[in-house]
């Protein structure tokens, strides 16, 4: 396992953040709908492959319109590496 962060890095809204590892089998949500504050990040631990990567997928939703939603698919990063994300 390794740790990496989620990072709101929407300059105006607040997000829930839920990330899906696709490197357990079979996958598995290592973050469900977790808060994130803009400017803020969330760890999260997950499976690395042989090489030392994660591959997750993250789907955030507006803490302010739950319409709102974006993915963020296939992200790929080793360990303490960041994933910014957004809602718009």
């Amino acid at each position: 396992m390794i740790q990496i962060f989620i990072e709101n890095d929407d300059g105006a809204h607040d997000l829930f953040a839920t990330v899906t590892d696709f490197n357990t089998n079979p996958a598995s949500v290592a973050l469900n709908n977790q808060r994130i504050n803009r400017g803020t990040r969330a760890p999260v631990n997950v499976q690395e492959d042989g090489n030392g990567n994660c591959l997750v997928n993250v789907h955030t939703v507006s803490a302010d319109d739950p319409a709102v939603q974006k993915d963020f698919n296939n992200q790929v990063t080793q360990a303490n590496g960041v994933i910014s994300v957004d809602v718009f």
